[in-house]
């Protein structure tokens, strides 16, 4: 049943009376937040039991489901876990299976609603695209720059960096990057104060969790005003 509403919660069909009858027959209440975790594994010499067994066995009691997806690819689905703790389970889980598999996973991006889900399954479908190192845990954030090549996800991301600045804010990013990060060259542009524009700069890095004077936060920073402009 689980790998059947796995199905059905990441095709993007809306959530119909059928499905919710299914999850309200499942042992977890269900809850929000949820995540998607996808696995690739191989069998070691001398493990004689299957990856479902020991995923079964590691987090019985947990709130998750969980199932054999496609011909080497198995997913978990959690519910009801923060950030911390889900990382936490997951660096555990990672510790207790490499010894028997030689095994890549790879974390999708938290939502808070089951809509969400096939967003969750695909920003942990491009980061096992991306996953060259076997038994380590690797997490959307880490390859979030090459998830945003694809639209659905850039349109997303660019909605939930941005919708906390205001336009003065955007306005400032923006003439930051024009100038080439060039403090000096946008504070004189902007008719600004250089700490005026340090403070303007702080608000940022504070509201997006993105340093826009790093190359790879400046890097997302920017693709995420490209999408906006796009969408104006």
């Amino acid at each position: 049943m689980s790998v059947h509403i796995f199905e059905e919660l990441i095709s993007g069909t809306s959530i119909n009376r059928v499905i919710k009858e299914r999850i309200n027959k499942l042992a977890i209440p269900f809850l929000a937040p949820y995540c998607i975790i996808l696995l690739k594994a191989e069998q070691k010499t001398g493990s004689h039991r299957t990856l479902i067994q020991y995923i079964e066995d590691f987090f019985y009691n947990k709130p998750v489901i969980f199932g054999h997806f496609q011909l080497d690819e198995y997913f978990i689905l959690t519910t009801e876990m923060d950030l911390p703790t889900l990382t936490k389970l997951v660096e555990a889980f990672n510790t207790y299976i490499k010894s028997k598999f030689s095994i890549k996973i790879a974390v999708g991006e938290h939502v808070e609603n089951l809509e969400r889900l096939p967003h969750s399954y695909k920003t942990a479908q491009l980061a096992l695209k991306h996953h060259h190192t076997v038994s380590k845990v690797i997490y959307h954030q880490e390859v979030e720059v090459f998830t945003l090549f694809n639209p659905e996800v850039a349109h997303h991301y660019s909605i939930k960096t941005l919708n906390q600045l205001d336009d003065k804010l955007i306005a400032t990013l923006q003439c930051f990057f024009n100038n080439n990060k060039s403090a000096s060259a946008t504070a004189d542009e902007l008719e600004i104060h250089r700490h005026t524009l340090a403070y303007r700069l702080s608000q940022i890095r504070e509201h997006t969790h993105l340093n826009p004077t790093e190359f790879h936060d400046a890097l997302k920073l920017q693709i995420a005003l490209w999408h906006r402009e796009g969408q104006n």
